[in-house]
């Protein structure tokens, strides 16, 4: 049995009373909508034939897990950075943007590369403790997903 996406072969598999699991590698496949085909060549019993089949691969879910990397931020003064791994449950790299916003206004941008971004965040104009919300916003392979941080920010000196 060969299963095969155009001309690319993803798997085969042989027939074992009349059953067959044809094991396809996680990446073999993009997200999206996909027509198979699966060919059976035939043995002395049973004639060759082939079918197409449907397959919807979707996305990779994602963890986003930030922690702060300025161990002291001044307000007025400190540009502080975060540290953004996200994960995903498949193995597939997570690549695109983050976005680090405080009370609804963006603070701070970084690409994504194999999962991991360092965000330098704009300075704080007051003191107090910041609570940041880190988006990824996800690509064509994987979805978007965010974190909270708590940050303290200390007056200026």
């Amino acid at each position: 049995m060969t299963v095969k996406a155009g001309t690319k072969v993803l798997g085969t598999g042989s027939v074992k009373n009349g059953k067959v699991t044809v094991p396809i590698k996680k990446k073999a496949l993009r997200p999206g909508r996909h027509t198979l085909t699966v060919t059976y060549s035939g043995d002395s019993r049973t004639s060759a034939s082939s079918t197409t089949v449907a397959l919807s691969v979707a996305k990779a879910a994602s963890t986003t897990k930030a922690k702060k990397k300025t161990r002291t931020i001044r307000a007025k003064r400190t540009k502080a950075k975060v540290s953004v791994v996200v994960r995903t449950t498949t193995g597939v790299p997570a690549n695109g943007k983050v976005v680090v916003t405080f009370k609804g206004n963006k603070v701070g941008t970084a690409t994504v590369r194999n999962g991991r971004a360092t965000v330098t965040l704009k300075k704080f104009r007051s003191k107090g403790t910041k609570k940041l919300r880190i988006t990824y916003r996800g690509s064509s392979t994987v979805k978007a997903s965010s974190d909270t941080l708590t940050v303290t920010v200390k007056k200026r000196r």
